[in-house]
């Protein structure tokens, strides 16, 4: 039996399925290269918003709203050696919570199911977390250990809300990390970077200087105060076009002393 040959309105609707699948592959393409142009452009705004965080509170609130776009769940804990606690409200005792005992242990992300034993059983009833739900944890790391922790749950776009940790901590780093103070400020260095933390540093002449860590404002600002009596050394850092400008101002009681002395003699009456 032979076929019969196309009808004219069956070509023009063949034509015209083959041309609406051309182009809504087109329109596909353009919407994801247009998502991820705003996601970038949201990236971007976030981190320079971090890098702007003048303390470590700020730093804290400026990370939860930079994350709102990736996350729109989430909560900071900061970190001791025993428990997580979200601000002065609610703690979590790590030995409760494997989860988060373990973004702390290997300082790297930890996703994880929201049941009792991995997150604690007080933040499922906090949060009202289902047995099948699921959270992930992000490390904020500085000093060599992670100081906070964001917890994220629901809808979590992972590698952004990754590289947003990793930004709060990165400039950091260069200020409280031994091994790399050593690449610019001294020959070897000791630093534990906490407030009441103890430092040594030692120069290739042979002098060594000991120091009192009295404020440490992550990715903002580290005073030291030396030994004896013998001053101090603030590092503050500046967001600039380009990159990030380090501040280094170091004082001596003598040099305040002569200031404040000649500033009363200024604001004597004739």
């Amino acid at each position: 039996m032979a076929t019969s040959a196309p009808t004219p309105l069956r070509k023009l609707l063949e034509e015209r399925l083959r041309q609406l699948i051309v182009d809504t592959e087109r329109l596909f393409a353009e919407t994801r290269d247009r998502a991820g142009r705003d996601m970038a452009d949201e990236l971007n705004q976030a981190v320079r918003r971090i890098r702007q965080s003048s303390d470590l509170e700020d730093l804290g609130a400026t990370l939860l709203e930079a994350t709102e776009a990736f996350c729109p769940l989430a909560a900071l804990f900061g970190v001791s050696d025993t428990v997580a606690r979200e601000f002065d409200s609610f703690s979590i005792p790590l030995t409760s919570a494997s989860a988060l005992a373990g973004a702390i242990a290997s300082r790297d992300p930890v996703a994880t199911a929201t049941t009792p034993g991995e997150v604690s059983e007080a933040l499922v009833e906090l949060l009202g977390h289902s047995p099948l739900g699921r959270a992930s944890i992000f490390p904020v790391v500085a000093g060599g250990r992670a100081t906070v922790l964001l917890y994220a749950w629901g809808t979590v776009q992972g590698p952004a809300v990754e590289l947003l940790t990793q930004v709060a901590s990165s400039v950091w780093a260069a200020l409280t990390e031994p091994e790399r103070l050593e690449e610019w400020f001294a020959t070897e260095a000791e630093l534990d970077a906490r407030p009441g933390g103890e430092g040594v540093f030692r120069w290739g002449d042979g002098e060594e200087r000991r120091a009192t860590v009295r404020e440490a404002s992550e990715a903002e600002r580290l005073v030291l105060d030396w030994e004896d009596g013998g001053g101090e050394v603030v590092f503050e850092l500046e967001e600039v076009d380009g990159g990030t400008r380090l501040r280094v101002v170091e004082s001596t009681p003598e040099f305040g002393i002569a200031l404040e002395l000649r500033a009363l003699a200024c604001l004597q009456p004739a």
